[in-house]
């Protein structure tokens, strides 16, 4: 987990704007509030692992974005999952649009999928795309066990998940990636909400700030 510094906060925004223009713009039945933006230090997951020169002015990272082994450099870009997948054809259209991950929502929502119906998705879909699944309040065991059957490469917790129970989600989910959600407007109220956990940094492999609607 890194701190994001202002220039770089800067230099992302514009280069957001266009990926999630062209994602729209590619497929008019993907929203704009479904793409969901990660900022890691300027996370490019997808990298093939080839040292990218960093733009004017900028600086060029060798530390690993997640913990699956996987050689990932850091560079000045955005980490796009786009959410709420739900079916073949919408998927395929955010991968031609550039994006770095699927969700795919296994909490109540008009837009949450099936396990059965998640798998056969994933299973058409190339190994170096990101399949998340985003969860609220279910258990680590539940977690878990709808990551096996839907063959997802990682998690989001989206709920009141606390922060001394992180340790029992990496325990149940492997190698697979962490993302934990917190609501922007609560940290607002209570900041100290996050101290715990960044403590926790060594066994998730992300925050996500949700701006909410």
């Amino acid at each position: 987990i890194q701190c994001v510094s202002d220039w770089r906060i800067a230099n992302a925004r514009s280069a957001s704007r266009r990926r999630i223009a062209a994602i729209a713009r590619y497929s008019p039945r993907v929203s704009r509030a479904a793409a969901t933006f990660v900022l890691a230090a300027g996370v490019s997951p997808r990298s093939t692992g080839k040292k990218r020169e960093p733009r004017s002015g900028g600086t060029s990272y060798d530390t690993d974005c997640f913990r699956d082994g996987t050689t990932r450099k850091r560079s000045p870009m955005i980490w796009v999952k786009i959410c709420a997948t739900t079916n073949l054809p919408d998927a395929q259209a955010s991968l031609a649009a550039g994006a770095d991950a699927l969700g795919f929502i296994f909490a109540p929502s008009s837009r949450r999928i099936g396990t059965e119906q998640a798998a056969k998705i994933i299973s058409s879909l190339t190994d170096d795309i990101d399949k998340i699944g985003v969860f609220v309040n279910q258990t680590p065991a539940q977690v878990a066990e709808v990551a096996k059957q839907a063959g997802l490469t990682g998690v989001q917790l989206h709920g009141d998940e606390p922060a001394d129970q992180m340790l029992e989600y990496r325990q149940a989910l492997g190698q697979r990636k962490i993302i934990k959600t917190l609501q922007a407007r609560e940290l607002l109220n209570s900041p100290d909400t996050v101290s715990g956990y960044l403590q926790s940094r060594q066994v998730i492999d992300a925050i996500l700030l949700d701006a909410g609607s």
